[in-house]
């Protein structure tokens, strides 16, 4: 349920949005940004945690990496 293109990257999971540079993870309770250069970008947000209420109890995992590459990878 995603979508990753080039460097403008667009990533959309099942409650998260990811985009280019200036990365932006939405979760239902959460934001996380990031404004660092691609050139020498290496960042990682492991085991990223949604809870989304609309689920009760259940609870969505991800995982963003943000490489080298002008290039953004969700798992």
């Amino acid at each position: 349920w995603s979508l990753v293109i080039g460097h403008w990257s667009l990533v959309i999971g099942h409650w998260s949005l990811v985009i280019g540079h200036w990365s932006l993870v939405i979760g239902h309770w959460s934001l996380v940004s990031c404004h660092w250069s691609v050139v020498s970008c290496q960042l990682s947000v492991s085991n990223f945690l949604l809870y989304p209420s609309e689920v009760g109890g259940k609870i969505g995992r991800v995982t963003v990496k943000v490489v080298p590459s002008p290039t953004l990878l969700v798992t």
